[in-house]
């Protein structure tokens, strides 16, 4: 059998404790075919390890798998500020990407996030585990062409080609 499988990377900050709350995971499980995988930031690592000891059938932690292999599996995306967002969006398994913010107007005073943030993202913040479940349970595809547009307007596989031309008309050849 099949699973959407579903990867959850909340971004690192400073003296996080991580947690799975009750509410959290019951989000987490809400389409009962999805395997949900945990990635936290490398030095939050110590949670994962400890976490995989005890998983769920349905949340996973694989500390010894990378971002990449995962991002590579994984059909919608869970994250909040992380940067992860601009590599999910670009992968043709991408089917869908959530935010899930609860804690956004406290982030946007500390550490601060930029202006128009939450106006130029594919979908929109999810700040309650219930908005996160609905979320999950709807698996809308997410169109990612006006975000992809403005962030990754570059990324076109001609990059390298566009540096070396740089170069060797900076150099005069």
């Amino acid at each position: 059998m099949t699973h959407r499988v579903i990867l959850y990377a909340p971004t690192y900050r400073e003296n996080m404790h991580f947690e799975l709350s009750k509410d959290l995971k019951e989000a987490l499980m809400a389409d009962p075919d999805a395997v949900v995988v945990v990635k936290l930031h490398p030095v939050l690592q110590k949670y994962e390890q400890q976490f995989s000891q005890a998983s769920h059938h349905q949340i996973r932690f694989y500390p010894n798998l990378s971002t990449t292999d995962l991002l590579a599996v994984s059909e919608t995306l869970i994250t909040d500020y992380s940067s992860i967002a601009f590599d999910f969006s670009l992968l043709s398994s991408a089917h869908s990407l959530l935010f899930y913010m609860s804690d956004l107007e406290a982030y946007a005073q500390n550490p601060g996030i930029q202006p128009h943030f939450v106006k130029w993202l594919p979908t929109p913040p999810l700040k309650t585990p219930a908005e996160l479940k609905q979320a999950i349970i709807a698996d809308q595809a997410t169109d990612y062409s006006a975000f992809n547009h403005h962030w990754n307007t570059y990324n076109d596989g001609q990059a390298t080609q566009r540096v070396v031309t740089y170069y060797c008309d900076y150099l005069g050849k």
